[in-house]
Parts: structure tokens; C-alpha cells; sequence
């Protein structure tokens, strides 16, 4: 993985788990309308889901130029 895809990839990462922090956030703290919650938890999945995957390629990709 050339160092310009890692840091793009790592940036992708961060800003998932700034975006994923921010919905905790607010679902522990009850900020979002109930009708909300349900849609919140989701795109919460989904943050986590795309961080997974993110960080598994990008483990693969440095193994294999190890």
C-alpha cells in the first residue's frame, strides 16, 4: 500500500470514528427525536461495519508488501 492510500485510508478511518462518536453521543444523551433513534442506531452499525472493513483491508494490504 503506497503511504498516500494508507493516510487516505487512515483519514477514512478517523473521520468513521469521529462520525460514530457523534451518534453515540447523542443517543446516550437522548438529543435525537425518538423517531431518530432507530435510523441513528443504523448508520451507527454501518460506521462501525465500513471502519471494520476499512481497517481489515488495510491490514491485509500491509501484510502482503511485508
Amino acid at each position: 500500500m503506497s503511504q498516500s492510500t494508507a493516510d487516505e485510508t487512515a483519514q477514512r478511518v478517523r473521520n468513521i470514528r469521529l462520525a460514530a462518536a457523534a451518534i453515540s453521543q447523542l443517543l446516550a444523551e437522548k438529543s435525537l427525536p425518538e423517531d431518530a433513534w432507530d435510523g441513528a442506531a443504523r448508520v451507527l452499525d454501518r460506521c462501525r461495519r465500513a471502519r471494520c472493513e476499512l481497517e481489515r483491508g488495510a491490514a491485509t494490504s500491509s501484510q502482503s508488501h511485508d
